[in-house]
């Protein structure tokens, strides 16, 4: 039970690309199973092992190429803990790095959060100055008016359960052929938010 996390975060890098950012970069939590927090080259990401950020990540690169920037050509910075402490020195690491961007796109609501706090302390306004884009659809990101994909966790919960409850069921009924296991994929919602504008 999950989502299909390369297409649910298409419509997060389209807004960008549609509101005309040319020059954005990535936040994303671990890619590899090694700890690793900084940079991360175009080749390693695509030979990630945590295949649900390699998927957002992927999934975004994607959008950004059929409008012709480069996947190559947009930095992408990781971080393996995702808290307010490691995700503010992602977006310093990235934001410094690279002046001009105009736009990030966090594969993680808490790293979004990140970006909003280090921007603050910049004294840029978002999204005048930097639009933003989250995943997950968390609270604290839905109060402060989020750009973000909202995950459905409570239904991923209960189907969860209900594929669960069936496959004790037909164990417990001798004469009955245990199901096969079917991987059920659920829909996620754009939540179009306040942090995406055109780059000044």
């Amino acid at each position: 039970v999950g989502i299909d996390d390369r297409a649910a975060i298409a419509p997060a890098a389209r807004a960008l690309v549609d509101a005309g950012h040319r020059h954005i970069g990535i936040l994303a939590i671990r890619l590899r199973l090694q700890r690793h927090d900084g940079p991360i080259s175009w080749q390693d990401v695509q030979d990630a092992e945590m295949h649900v950020q390699r998927s957002r990540v992927m999934g975004a690169l994607d959008v950004f190429a059929e409008a012709g920037i480069a996947p190559e050509s947009v930095p992408v910075v990781t971080q393996h803990i995702n808290d307010a402490h490691t995700t503010r020195a992602a977006a310093e690491l990235l934001l410094d790095a690279h002046p001009e961007l105009t736009a990030v796109l966090c594969t993680t609501d808490s790293m979004a959060l990140g970006v909003l706090a280090y921007a603050r302390e910049r004294g840029l306004s978002v999204p005048e100055d930097l639009s933003v884009t989250g995943f997950d659809g968390i609270d604290a990101a839905q109060r402060l008016g989020l750009t973000t994909i909202i995950q459905p966790n409570k239904a991923k919960g209960a189907a969860a359960g209900h594929m669960l409850s069936n496959l004790i069921a037909a164990a417990d009924n001798a004469a009955a052929a245990v199901p096969a296991v079917s991987r059920r994929v659920l829909r996620t919602n754009f939540a179009a938010g306040r942090t995406v504008a055109p780059p000044r």
